[in-house]
């Protein structure tokens, strides 16, 4: 940096000094301080920097109070800073800044000093503080932001030096060219430390072309790569760094070709570039680092190899022979000998060569067991021992690396299939006991299959798990897990392991789990998965497929497909353990499809195919059912009859079924006596139970209410806590009631209530007491259980009406006339005035309010007929009828109530109403009532046209010949 310091002389005063050898005395007087003063700044500007500080002392020794001592001290500490000796410069600045005025020029001179004194010890956060304290006087500004970006460039606190570089770069006259390019550098370090990015790249472009040294501009190219590829300009970066390798500068090279190297991998499609070609032209470059070109020859291999390109491989292994290290050449031997395996036209062939080359590699590198990779060769070479069978060799060069190595996992694992495979079990076990923590999937595979081997199924079941739960099971291991998890009745997870291997058979395991974890829709479709891709010689399991198939679809719901599926099977099949079972599914499944003549066949067939005496049976038994749902009853009949009398099961079952049979033909007295045997031989067997409720029940569909309600008893009396004994209750009770028989009734009724508290009847026999207690008028008794019914059953009941119910026995209570109270619960039943019915419904309670002769009712009648009227009148012809009646009722009131002209039009009406609906009396009536009317009202004309009216439509009646008389008085 450029400096110009001036020093102020002291005002008015002039010296002529000359230069005398430091302590040396021309005088017998002591020198001034001024004087020592002024030799101290000669030495200063003469950079007689060991001067200047001895004149400082003598100064501050012979005057401590000389008002020049702080510039002294100051000049001092710039002295010892340049002669290197920063830690006392610091102590003499700092001193003199304690004594300094803060606004004094000798303060910010000092400052700078001390700033830069604690830049030069590293003392950075100090420096950043002192420096950034004098940058806004002039003389020190630009010298200041640059220590002070520096310092924080040095604590990597990127954000504050990056606004001070980029001041600096604005300015550049102010500095020189090595500044300039040490900021412009560590700039763009600064940008790419805080990743950004197209800073960096937009500062390279502008100001890149200003450096001119190599070193920097190689720092640069560097930077700028970084940027490129971290804002994915893959290729421009790719460009740079390679440049960087053709600078032929080896220090930056070696730099730049790993970076060179890592884009051109991971990023090839954008480069389009191989780095092969880029370090073929480097290699004279870097010919002092053999080793390193021969080692990224190698990393190119080792990529090509990743990426099946084996030929390239061998081509940059070639590259790297002449200048590769033992280590290098014996790691290249591994790969060419897997490459040898994968290129060779069979596995076998491909082990022998590779395990040739490896054992010639070894000899030409004299590999020893201190080598690096000497165990990787040993392993190489069991592996390849193994693949050809040679068990032998195998466990020798495993144990060649236990000996180095006893925790070897891979020789491990090499050593223990050598033994698995010579069938030594017990070894292999013992082998593959490592240690915690050492456990590979390989191993615990292994593992598995050896206690499997040696007849531990439980141990050989828990490493199958893991392996399963790790997801790392081949297909094949996948299927033999999933069938040894089936056989174990595990079926859960046998379905879930069948799934996860692709062997076809693995779909008809995965279905058998299915089955058995009744996962119907499941194992149809695992069953055809696997029918569709089944092998030929898989006949067998094709053929239980198709059974299974079938029994799922059944289960399903698909009567017909399973239907299909049976008699598939029976046709491939004709001696098979499961054809009996394929015939008694058919028969199942046809009768779910109401195809009986074919569940009769496959029933039939079922007897005859089968090999026991109970599947006999049960063949007879659904081959009756199948006779009954075809009404062929007698055949039925004809089937069971020879074992119902028989005191067996299968008696048993007979019997009941005839007795079903005989009540679908009606046929009571022959059903009650069927289900009587099974009472009577099988008192102990709950089918006599069902026996004895169904014979009640057998009278009480029929309507013969006395034998049932006889029968009921008889059944709560032999089972007074049996499966039906509240269901007997409640029709003894009903049965009762349908005898009128109300006390009985009643009394069993609340017997099951007090009862039985669950019972599914319990809702109905609240309701039929309360209203077998409305019909015997003893009206709080019913209200109390219509209450208790509201009560325990809110929703059904208020959904059921039993809120009106109970405002009708309120009425009934209050001396209501039943029949009123039936015909209002009529009327609000049908939705009131609201509805056509509601208001028929209306109109015969308004006849019932009219018909009490109760004034009170009467007046209620007035009103709701007035309501009625008006709607009915509205929807005329299809309520005239209706509407007759009130108009009737209507006038009729009016014509007591002394409003004979509203009565006379109310008649009128009527008669209209009347006609229409054909009933003529009523409207010859009803038009004679209105000439009365007219007549009593004094409305004379009126009378005589009314007259004139009945005379022209009813001319022989008896209202006509009186309307005569009244007219012609």
């Amino acid at each position: 940096m450029k400096q110009n310091y001036t020093f102020l002389l002291l005002a008015g005063c002039l010296f002529l000094f000359s230069v005398c050898p430091l302590g040396s005395q021309s005088r017998k007087e002591p020198l001034s301080d001024i004087t020592l003063y002024t030799e101290l700044t000669s030495a200063y500007n003469s950079r007689f920097y060991p001067g200047v500080v001895q004149y400082a002392d003598r100064i501050c020794t012979a005057y401590p109070s000389s008002p020049l001592i702080l510039q002294s001290l100051v000049l001092k500490g710039e002295s010892l800073f340049a002669l290197g000796q920063f830690s006392d410069a610091a102590m003499v600045l700092q001193k003199a800044l304690s004594s300094l005025s803060e606004d004094s020029k000798w303060y910010i001179r000092g400052q700078y000093w001390l700033g830069r004194t604690y830049y030069a010890q590293k003392e950075y956060r100090k420096a950043i503080e002192l420096l950034h304290g004098v940058a806004s006087f002039a003389e020190y500004k630009m010298s200041a932001l640059l220590y002070a970006a520096y310092a924080a460039y040095n604590l990597e606190a990127y954000d504050t030096a990056i606004p001070l570089f980029e001041y600096i770069l604005q300015k550049k006259s102010f500095y020189s060219d090595l500044d300039y390019t040490q900021v412009l550098v560590k700039l763009t370090s600064s940008y790419a430390k805080v990743r950004q990015y197209n800073s960096l790249i937009s500062v390279y472009n502008d100001k890149g072309s200003y450096v001119s040294d190599d070193y920097s501009a190689m720092q640069l190219k560097l930077s700028v790569a970084e940027a490129y590829a971290a804002t994915g300009v893959y290729q421009k970066a790719y460009d740079i760094y390679c440049s960087v390798l053709e600078s032929g500068n080896p220090q930056f090279a070696v730099i730049a070709l790993p970076k060179a190297y890592a884009l051109s991998v991971a990023h090839k499609k954008e480069v389009r570039q191989d780095t092969g070609t880029v370090l073929s032209l480097v290699q004279d470059t870097l010919a002092d680092y053999p080793v390193l070109v021969a080692e990224f020859w190698i990393r190119l291999g080792i990529d090509a190899y990743n990426s099946g390109e084996y030929a390239k491989t061998l081509e940059y292994f070639a590259s790297a022979q002449e200048q590769s290290t033992r280590t290098q050449k014996q790691l290249m031997a591994l790969y060419e000998a897997e490459i040898d395996c994968k290129t060779a036209p069979d596995v076998q062939n491909g082990a022998q060569k590779a395990a040739d080359r490896l054992l010639q590699v070894e000899g030409e590198t004299v590999l020893t067991s201190e080598d690096e990779l000497y165990s990787d060769f040993q392993l190489a070479q069991a592996e390849k021992a193994g693949v050809l069978h040679n068990w032998g060799k195998c466990r020798y060069f495993a144990n060649q690396v236990l000996v180095i190595d006893s925790n070897n996992v891979a020789a491990l694992y090499w050593k223990a299939l050598s033994e698995y495979n010579t069938a030594n079990y017990d070894a292999c076990i013992q082998t593959l006991k490592v240690p915690a923590g050492l456990e590979t999937p390989e191993l615990i595979h292994l593992y598995a299959g050896a206690y499997a081997k040696s007849g531990d199924i439980k141990n050989a079941l828990a490493l199958y798990a893991w392996l399963a739960e790790q997801e790392i099971l081949d297909d094949l291991g996948q299927l033999d897990y999933a069938k040894t998890l089936f056989l174990s009745g595990d079926y859960d997870n046998a379905y879930t392991e069948a799934l996860n291997s692709d062997e076809p058979l693995a779909r008809y395991v995965a279905g058998l789990a299915a089955c058995n974890d009744q996962r119907w829709n499941e194992a149809v479709e695992l069953f055809k998965e696997y029918l569709a891709a089944a092998a030929s010689n898989e006949d067998v399991y094709k053929k239980y497929a198709v059974f299974y198939c079938g029994y799922a679809q059944y289960r399903q719901g698909n009567f017909e497909g399973s239907y299909r599926k049976m008699q598939t099977f029976i046709q491939d099949t004709y001696a098979h353990q499961l054809l009996w079972n394929a015939y008694i599914i058919s028969a199942q499944a046809a009768i779910q499809t109401h195809h009986y003549k074919e569940a009769a066949r496959a029933a039939e067939s079922a007897i005859t195919q089968a090999s026991t005496d109970k599947r006999k049976e049960e063949s007879i038994i659904l081959c009756a059912t199948v006779y009954s749902d075809q009404k062929e009853y007698d055949k039925a009949i004809a089937l069971l009859e020879g074992a119902a009398g028989k005191r067996t099961t299968f008696g048993r079952d007979c019997c009941f079924l005839m007795a079903q049979i005989y009540a679908r033909q009606e046929n009571i007295a022959k059903a009650d006596a069927q289900y009587l045997t099974v009472v009577r031989n099988f008192p102990a067997d709950p089918l006599a139970e069902e026996a004895l409720y169904l014979r009640a029940e057998l009278y009480y569909t029929k309507g013969q209410y006395q034998k049932a309600v006889e029968r009921f008893a008889e059944y709560s009396k032999e089972y007074s806590n049996g499966t039906y004994a509240d269901a007997s209750l409640y029709y003894q009770a009903a049965g009762y009631a349908a005898l009128a028989q109300t006390d009985n009734a009643i009394m069993r009724y609340t017997m099951l209530l007090d009862h039985y508290p669950e019972s599914t009847y319990r809702y109905a026999s609240l309701k039929n007491v309360a209203s077998l207690y409305r019909q015997e008028k003893e009206y709080s008794t019913s209200i109390k259980y219509y209450t208790q019914l509201l009560e325990e059953y809110e929703v059904q009941g208020k959904s059921d009406g039993v809120p009106l119910l109970i405002q009708q026995v309120r009425l009934l209570e209050s001396g209501s006339d039943e029949a009123m109270v039936t015909a209002l619960q009529n009327y609000e039943e049908q939705g009131k005035d609201k509805t056509i019915e509601g208001r028929t419904a209306g109109t015969t309670l308004v006849t019932l309010y009219f018909s009490t002769g109760n004034e009170t009712d009467r007046e209620k009648g007035v009103a709701l007929a007035k309501k009625l009227l008006a709607l009915q009148q509205k929807h005329v012809p299809a309520e005239s009828a209706a509407a007759a009646e009130n108009a009737s009722h209507l006038a009729l009131y009016y014509r007591g109530s002394g409003k004979e002209a509203d009565s006379a039009a109310l008649y009128l009406q009527a008669a209209e109403y009347y006609r229409m609906n054909a009933n003529h009396t009523a409207a010859a009536q009803s038009l004679y009532s209105a000439v009365e009317a007219f007549d009593a009202a004094g409305l004379y004309a009126d009378a005589k046209s009314a007259a004139k009216t009945l005379r022209s439509l009813y001319p022989d009646t008896m209202q006509n010949a009186a309307a005569e008389k009244i007219i012609t008085r």
